[in-house]
């Protein structure tokens, strides 16, 4: 029972761990798109070859903080898959 007990509480952390993780790359998309999306405005205002690498630079950074929050996201949903048939078995009396 304790085991079980140690278990839940373990897998129940590592959930709590994966969503802060998750909230992380969130908001760091969020910071990327709201950074390209300044660099755009500021494009069309002043069009220079340095201007669209830096551009460039960003839509390869949007796209990777894309690819990590989709992966956080998949690891929060496994563990909440995870614990969630955990939490269903019955507790031995």
């Amino acid at each position: 029972m304790a085991s079980l007990r140690a278990g839940q509480t373990a897998l129940r952390e590592q959930l709590l761990s994966a969503e802060a993780g998750l909230d992380e790359k969130l908001a760091e998309l969020k910071a990327r798109r709201q950074a390209l999306a300044d660099a755009y405005r500021d494009a069309k205002e002043q069009a220079s070859s340095e201007l669209r690498r830096e551009l460039k630079h960003l839509k390869r950074s949007v796209r990777e903080a894309q690819r990590s929050a989709r992966a956080a996201l998949k690891s929060w949903e496994r563990l909440a898959r995870e614990y969630a048939l955990i939490e269903a078995l019955p507790s031995p009396a």
